[in-house]
């Protein structure tokens, strides 16, 4: 199953969508980001609207493909220690990157648009994202089911607790009413694809 589609939009800006963060993702974006870069594109669009996350070290390293030095996530245990997630920069984009986000990009969505955020490279354009952001164990229990138990939680680099607070864009665009629920969503009325184009085609 293949997760990702990508293609090149007018003005020659690239545009990769991520349904669903598994299925061997980092390879599948990898071929696809590398073939957009091949066609000399001017900017990038990322699409993680309505994607509900999946595999975070393969979002992880997505993120290193792009972003400069910086700290990617950092995950708090319960006894306070922590694990900071980093990027080396060697592979560091040099041209405009916008992602797309909504209130159903959730768990890894939320991990790459954090990062992208805080790293400043790119912007963040859409509404809140949901707000998923623990990990969990399952302890059985004898014969009585079992014990799902939180024991860590996701931090942006900047400090956010991704699960009760979300990602907030750095531009708040929303949908047109008509297309809100629409998991694809007609070109003409997407908004927030269309600042995302603007964006990109300001920057110098």
């Amino acid at each position: 199953a293949n997760n990702i589609e990508s293609e090149v939009l007018d003005g020659n800006i690239g545009y990769i969508k991520i349904w669903q963060f598994d299925n061997d993702i980092y390879n599948q974006f990898k071929s696809e980001y590398d073939k957009l870069r091949s066609q000399n594109i001017k900017g990038l669009v990322i699409d993680v609207r309505n994607n509900p996350g999946g595999l975070v070290a393969d979002t992880l390293n997505i993120a290193r493909l792009m972003l400069p030095k910086c700290d990617l996530l950092k995950l708090v245990y319960k006894d306070g220690s922590e694990k900071v997630y980093k990027c080396d920069g060697k592979n560091e984009i040099d041209i405009p990157l916008a992602i797309l986000v909504n209130s159903r990009s959730a768990s890894a969505s939320e991990i790459l648009s954090g990062a992208i955020k805080d790293s400043k490279k790119g912007i963040v354009i859409g509404t809140k994202t949901y707000g998923k952001g623990i990990v969990q164990t399952i302890e059985p229990l004898g014969n009585r089911g079992a014990l799902s138990i939180t024991t860590s939680k996701y931090y942006t680099s900047s400090g956010i607790e991704i699960h009760k607070k979300g990602i907030e864009p750095d531009r708040v665009i929303e949908l047109p009413d008509e297309v809100k629920n629409d998991l694809t969503i007609e070109r003409s009325k997407d908004t927030q694809l269309s600042e995302a184009i603007n964006y990109i085609n300001n920057q110098k």
